[in-house]
């Protein structure tokens, strides 16, 4: 009889080392799959800063020109006013509006510089790294056909990252439920 208890043990410890082996295997599918979301993310996240970037780009060259059409404003008013045709409420609210118009240019540089940092970030690079704004984005492959929202839901990354920690957590509750079950021996 003592000779069975090593074979009953050993079957047991089969048992639990295979269901060990299920819940590490269902805990690397969803690592995988969390990595493909995060592999995304990031991918969204890049797109996203690089179009805020032109974005900002842009309003930073219509500022810089409005405040040079702010300037010619403002020397054709001071040459009015000192020929007598203009009078000095124009000369001050040209002044005015071109002060207001370097207020505008150095917030939108701020916010160009700004842009430019996250974007460098995102990509790895140093803070004082000068990415081109004048670039222009590679083309984009056609969308895909629509499909209905329920297949589409079963593609997403963190969406299938949930399923398999689900189901790993599964797997746990199950070897749990074996650990703590007795041993018997049958004789």
């Amino acid at each position: 009889m003592p000779a069975q208890r090593p074979r009953q043990f050993l079957v047991q410890l089969v048992g639990r080392l295979a269901q060990q082996k299920a819940v590490n295997a269902w805990a690397a599918k969803a690592s995988i799959a969390d990595a493909h979301w995060a592999r995304f993310s990031l991918s969204a996240n890049v797109s996203k800063a690089w179009l805020n970037m032109l974005a900002s780009h842009q309003q930073l060259l219509l500022n810089q020109q409005r405040q040079r059409n702010l300037q010619k404003n403002l020397d054709l008013v001071a040459d009015g006013f000192s020929q007598g045709t203009r009078e000095a409420l124009d000369l001050y609210s040209a002044k005015a509006e071109l002060a207001s118009g370097l207020a505008n240019l150095s917030r939108a540089e701020r916010v160009f510089k700004q842009n430019q940092y996250q974007l460098s970030r995102l990509l790895g690079g140093y803070p004082g790294d000068v990415i081109d704004a004048n670039a222009v984005l590679p083309t984009v492959a056609p969308l895909p056909p629509s499909q209905l929202s329920s297949t589409l839901l079963e593609r997403r990354p963190d969406v299938r990252a949930a399923q398999f920690s689900l189901a790993a957590q599964q797997a746990r509750q199950k070897l749990a439920q074996k650990n703590r079950l007795p041993v018997f021996s049958l004789t």
